[in-house]
């Protein structure tokens, strides 16, 4: 049983663990504080400019500390979560930006009218069904939605990594791993692999 006291229980579905877990917690990562958060923000960011996106789709926006960085260097932003108070403190958060869009969504469930330069990931699929059909679905979702030249970002702590996607991508589209960036620098590291669609010749 779901037990809400407890806002690190795991046990229920995603929807009600991050309800739960933002209804007790203001930043339950530390964000706002976290030398890790901040030093990953920034190669992400960097990242980001270089690539010189237009528009990006952020999945997991959290409480929009990235949100807002990402929407002073990008045209447009759409940033998602399966949390309601969540997404009203990324909210306030960015209040006064005028280009953000966010919206109350399992990517699963995302459908958009519109493609994406650059979708980011950070450390928001550890919390994904892991079985392979799971997978092929999450796969199928992004590569509807990325651009003709997109890349996907994809953030992961130490303790994770991001093989399953060096396999499901190619395996279930013409996406695939460009490049693996690891850092070390916070005495907590990471790793960000960047994917790009691979358009073939005709």
């Amino acid at each position: 049983m779901y037990d809400k006291d407890d806002p690190w229980n795991f046990k229920a579905n995603n929807k009600d663990f991050f309800q739960n877990l933002y209804s007790k917690l203001d930043d339950p990562w530390n964000f706002q504080t976290c030398e890790y958060e901040k030093e990953k923000y920034k190669q992400t960011l960097d990242l980001v400019c270089s690539f010189r996106p237009k528009t990006v789709l952020e999945i997991g926006c959290s409480i929009g500390l990235f949100t807002q960085q990402l929407a002073s260097v990008v045209e447009h932003v759409h940033a998602i979560d399966i949390s309601l108070i969540a997404l009203e403190k990324a909210k306030r958060q960015c209040q006064g930006l005028n280009n953000i869009d966010f919206i109350d969504t399992d990517l699963n469930d995302l459908i958009l009218p519109i493609e994406f330069d650059l979708i980011v990931a950070s450390e928001v699929f550890y919390y994904f069904d892991l079985t392979e059909e799971s997978w092929q679905r999450t796969v199928n979702v992004l590569d509807n939605l990325l651009s003709r030249n997109g890349r996907i970002v994809c953030i992961v702590h130490e303790h994770h990594d991001n093989e399953v996607w060096d396999t499901y991508f190619p395996k279930f589209s013409t996406i695939n791993l460009e490049k693996v960036y690891r850092n070390f620098s916070t005495g907590k590291p990471y790793t960000i692999s960047v994917f790009k669609r691979e358009l073939k010749m005709i």
